[in-house]
């Protein structure tokens, strides 16, 4: 079974996180940097080297000149060059020190790499576990630099923030001690889901079954999306909430699929593959 590290990953770098990648060896290009700070002089040779360690020495560079942009890039490239699928402790210290510098400065993309990285150092720590089991500081600082991910328009970090905190039991909607994470958990859903990633469409719907008084009809309509586009939790959240006008038959055809396809998913997500016929 993927970590949550892992899996979360791959969904990263199939879509905003890939640099390009790098040879091994090539010339050095040459910038004109007679009109440009050092730290933006230093990502524009950095974005244009061809060579790993030359890029990331530049970048890491620029970053120690509060160049946000290329404090993301070096900790990006590092996520591609670890040894293995789960970064061991010092490629999490030494890429997660850099995406921090990164969303201190406001950098998106930084912010959701260190959102990543404080992941895995949760699941290093108490392996899969609820956001409730989580260490206190971890857990803050997961949902804080995502946050200011998705504040700067990172539709993943929204996607990845919403995911987690839909799982954790706080106040919500309709509850007189429900608090500012439940506004923040559905602007990151949406944000999420307008952009087309279905974890955002589908923590949605789980925050309208939270909520008081519970909202099916818009949960079942935001699970759809997700069921839609074969995401095999979201079919199982939908059939958790069967409303009048569902159509049953379509929804019992996509679970039927899931459990043809891959019954050991479909079983990982709570989907019971003898009982659909």
């Amino acid at each position: 079974m993927k970590s949550i590290f892992t899996s979360l990953l791959l969904l990263c770098f199939s879509t905003a996180c890939s640099p390009a990648s790098l040879s091994e060896e090539a010339e050095k290009p040459q910038v004109d940097c007679s009109n440009k700070e050092r730290g933006a002089c230093l990502f524009e040779q950095a974005s244009q080297e061809t060579n790993f360690d030359r890029a990331l020495a530049l970048h890491s560079e620029a970053c120690e000149e509060e160049f946000a942009l290329s404090c993301g890039d070096a900790a990006e490239l590092l996520m591609q060059n670890r040894t293995s699928d789960f970064p061991d402790k010092s490629e999490r210290d030494q890429i997660g020190a850099l995406a921090e510098k990164g969303c201190q400065l406001r950098n998106g993309r930084s912010c959701l790499i260190s959102g990543m990285i404080v992941l895995a150092e949760i699941e290093a720590q108490v392996g899969h576990t609820l956001p409730d089991q989580w260490p206190e500081p971890l857990a803050r600082r997961y949902f804080e630099d995502l946050w200011v991910g998705c504040e700067m328009e990172e539709p993943l970090a929204c996607a990845f923030y919403a995911d987690k905190s839909v799982k954790a039991d706080f106040p919500r909607l309709g509850d007189e001690n429900a608090g500012p994470q439940f506004l923040r958990e559905q602007q990151a859903a949406l944000k999420a889901c307008d952009a087309n990633i279905i974890i955002g469409c589908t923590a949605y719907g789980v925050s309208q079954v939270r909520a008081r008084p519970t909202n099916f009809e818009v949960a079942a309509d935001y699970f759809w999306m997700g069921c839609a586009e074969n995401s095999v939790e979201a079919c199982v959240y939908l059939t958790q909430v069967v409303t009048e006008d569902m159509n049953k038959d379509l929804l019992q055809e996509q679970l039927i699929k899931f459990c043809t396809l891959d019954s050991s998913e479909a079983t990982l997500q709570g989907l019971d593959c003898k009982d659909i016929q």
